[in-house]
């Protein structure tokens, strides 16, 4: 960030502030005294050693900022720990503050105005909270937020209990005390993340010492006054992720979890959790609300009672790396027949075998295999002759399985000829199988199928004359797989060109690093397909060719959020679509020419990417006036200066024409 930034007094969005005391051409915190009309997110980033961290810190002023609605700090200088914490100090926001995200603080304490329980009186409104990588030992207290719902804490690896003062006193000394009502803990929590915790042992010291003394009757005690009073519990916590908590052994109460994810955990902390997180209805029995769940050893799912998977919908195993086969969890898939819709295996790198137990699921909706190095899914050779054997547990997905993955998977040659049965399967993605060397004649008895992607299948050669009755497949992509095979997949003179043209929406994609062009083909018109490799070619002008390219950052940009989209995300999703809709009649049209000059037009936005803030550039380049090639994307190095960001795009047309 440039100097002089401080005199632009009326300044409302400032995403990134970037500091580095080791250069004097660059802004300093102080500079951000006079831009108290910032609005929305203020990222700020520390480098360097400075003389007087404290004069610096009060100068930025940010507890004049009332408009700022979310603050990020980012430190990354030096190793003092007492600079650290006198510059934490002086950065206090304004109190109207809803998310506040603090990487890589090397201060031994958090200081005064965020110690103890006066961070809920320093910044009430808090509704996000991310704590990464720091060396504190002891947090504020948390709990009294009454609006925070999503808190991540990240790598703090010195940390030994949450909150150090037991409120579970409270409660435990006089009946007089139980009928105390007003004490908050997390009141509005729906997401807790504790990633990378390595000395963590409980949220109280109390709790984690009675789990170690194995107080049965104190344990029952604590649990019951949390049934009864609510007290000491994530009320409204839905979702409750731990990774890499190895002396994690116990938590407060967890009544409504819906999903929890455990990776890296100590093996007792599965039952506790799954205890604290039942709750007893009016009849006496004990229920539970979960439904997704994500673990890093499924033996443990052996151990679990009936009622805290009897509404499992979602089961996820990632990082085991001692099952072998699913032959062990035929009881438990027995026990999900009804309710398991989402089941995957990720990252399982001992997993050989799962002909067992997956014919239990017969209301599974979507099955996911990645990164499985040593999963073999052709039959076994002493079963190859037996075919009920080899069509297991494919039959048993006929008439639910929709969606199908296949990633990684080293040992996958051949199709298992069980597939044939998934007759209703909707889509399928095989990708990074470097072993497949062929798609079987019989892929069109997979009739429904509407959506397929071949990506990086090396050995993969040619297509199957199948695909010609594939005739409700909508879209398919095809990328960076053999370059036989994306040659002979190229209209209209390749081989394997008749075989597809029926489809709809074609993405052919044969190039690194160059985004391929969205190509749709018209059965009602000449159906072309086009990739990235024939920008080149020669048209002439009864050719039409669709080009969406106006929405490739709008539809990147969605893209990053389809993981996990909220309300905002789909309404953009939707905008999008509606602007496809209402512009199908638009179209671009090449003409011939004698005219062989190039012409580019290039802009760049400095910090255009509102998510990681680098700059994004765009080029159009023409031949004579045909529009022959474009690009619209986020430059890969971060520019100090908006003219630094055209050069790169001015930089980037050159290299790309």
């Amino acid at each position: 960030m440039p100097s002089g930034i401080g005199k632009l007094t009326l300044l409302q969005k400032l995403p990134l502030f970037s500091t580095n005391y080791e250069d004097s051409n660059r802004a300093k915190l102080s500079e951000l005294k006079q831009l108290n009309n910032l609005r929305g997110e203020l990222h700020i980033i520390i480098r360097g050693i400075m003389g007087n961290p404290s004069f610096e810190a009060n100068e930025a002023n940010l507890i004049s900022k009332q408009g700022l609605d979310k603050l990020e700090i980012n430190f990354d200088f030096g190793d003092d720990r007492e600079d650290y914490e006198v510059l934490m100090e002086g950065l206090k926001p304004h109190s109207n503050l809803r998310k506040w995200v603090i990487r890589r603080y090397l201060g031994q304490n958090f200081p005064s105005w965020a110690t103890m329980d006066n961070l809920s009186i320093s910044l009430p409104n808090l509704v996000y909270i991310y704590l990464g990588h720091g060396e504190s030992s002891e947090f504020p207290v948390l709990s009294q937020l009454r609006f925070l719902k999503y808190l991540y804490v990240v790598n703090y690896t010195n940390v030994e209990y949450m909150e150090n003062n037991n409120m579970s006193n409270q409660f435990s000394s006089s009946p007089s005390i139980l009928t105390y009502t007003e004490t908050i803990f997390f009141p509005s929590l729906q997401e807790l993340h504790l990633s990378y915790m390595n000395s963590l042992k409980g949220w109280y010291k109390e709790d984690v010492e009675a789990v170690v003394r194995n107080d049965d009757a104190k344990e029952a005690s604590y649990l019951q006054q949390g049934n009864e009073m609510s007290m000491l519990s994530f009320s409204k916590l839905s979702k409750l992720s731990i990774d890499g908590c190895l002396k994690l052994k116990t938590l407060p109460l967890c009544p409504n979890v819906e999903e929890l994810n455990l990776t890296m955990f100590d093996e007792s902390l599965l039952v506790i959790i799954l205890k604290i997180a039942t709750r007893s209805n009016s009849s006496s029995q004990t229920t539970s609300r979960l439904k997704k769940l994500l673990l890093s050893n499924a033996e443990k799912l052996m151990s679990l009672p009936m009622h805290c998977l009897h509404q499992l919908s979602s089961l996820t195993i990632e990082y085991d790396h001692h099952l072998k086969s699913t032959d062990t969890l035929v009881e438990v898939f027995a026990r999900l027949s009804s309710s398991l819709r989402y089941l995957k295996f990720s990252w399982c790198t001992k997993l050989r075998s799962i002909s067992k137990g997956l014919g239990h699921l017969t209301a599974l909706e979507t099955l996911n295999l990645e990164y499985c190095r040593e999963l073999d899914l052709s039959p076994n050779q002493q079963e190859a002759n037996e075919e009920d054997e080899d069509d297991m547990p494919w039959k048993a997905f006929k008439t639910n399985l929709r969606s199908l993955k296949l990633f990684s998977l080293p040992k996958l040659v051949d199709f298992p000829s069980g597939f044939r049965h998934l007759t209703n399967l909707r889509s399928l993605e095989i990708a990074f199988n470097y072993n497949l060397r062929e798609l079987p004649e019989w892929i069109s008895c997979v009739s429904s199928l509407i959506n397929m992607k071949l990506y990086r299948c090396t050995e993969l050669t040619c297509l199957p004359d199948g695909f010609r009755n594939l005739t409700n497949l909508n879209r398919l992509i095809i990328g960076k797989c053999s370059p036989i095979l994306m040659e002979r997949c190229k209209g209209p003179n390749g081989s394997d060109w008749l075989k597809i043209q029926h489809i709809p929406f074609l993405i052919i994609d044969d190039e690194d690093g160059v985004r391929p062009r969205i190509l749709l083909s018209f059965k009602s018109c000449d159906s072309l397909s086009i990739s990235s490799s024939d920008r080149g070619s020669a048209l002439n002008n009864s050719t039409f060719l669709v080009c969406l390219y106006e929405v490739y950052e709008s539809v990147q940009q969605i893209c990053l959020f389809m993981h996990a989209p909220r309300v905002e995300h789909m309404a953009a999703l939707h905008r999008i679509l509606r602007y496809i809709q209402g512009t199908l009649d638009f179209g671009l049209h090449l003409y011939k020419s004698s005219i062989s000059s190039l012409l580019s037009y290039t802009n760049a936005y400095w910090v255009g990417c509102p998510n990681i803030h680098l700059s994004t550039s765009d080029f159009r380049v023409f031949l004579s006036s045909n529009l022959i090639s474009w690009s619209s994307k986020r430059q890969t190095t971060l520019s100090k200066f908006s003219a630094e960001a055209e050069y790169h795009g001015v930089a980037n047309v050159v290299f790309e024409t």
